[in-house]
C-alpha cells in the first residue's frame, strides 16, 4: 500500500516541477510525472530490500528527496537538450 502512495506522490512532484519551470511546452506531458514516479518506485523497492521499514521516516525522506532531484533535475536537463538539439536543426539548414 505505501508504493501505492510514494508512486502518486512521487507524479505529484514530477506535474509540480513541470508546471514551476519555463520551457514546459518542449517536454511531454507525462514524460516527467510518469519518470519521477518510476524512479521513485525503484529507489523505495531498493530501500525496502535494503532493510528499510515503511514505518521509518528515512525511506520516506531519501525517497522523496531523490524523486524532487530527478524530477527537477530531469526537467532542466531535457529542456537543455531540447533548445541545444533545436538550434543544432536550425543552424544545419
Amino acid at each position: 500500500m505505501e508504493l501505492a502512495f510514494v508512486i502518486l506522490g512521487a507524479a505529484i512532484l514530477g506535474i509540480i516541477a513541470r508546471y514551476s519551470l519555463p520551457h514546459r511546452e518542449l517536454v511531454g506531458a507525462l514524460l516527467l510525472p510518469l519518470t519521477t514516479a518510476a524512479a521513485a518506485a525503484i529507489v523505495w523497492e531498493l530501500l525496502t530490500w535494503a532493510g528499510m521499514k515503511p514505518s521509518s521516516p528515512w525511506i520516506w525522506i531519501i525517497t522523496f528527496a531523490i524523486a524532487i532531484i530527478k524530477a527537477f533535475g530531469a526537467e532542466l536537463w531535457l529542456v537543455r537538450r531540447r533548445l541545444k538539439a533545436d538550434a543544432q536543426a536550425l543552424a544545419s539548414r
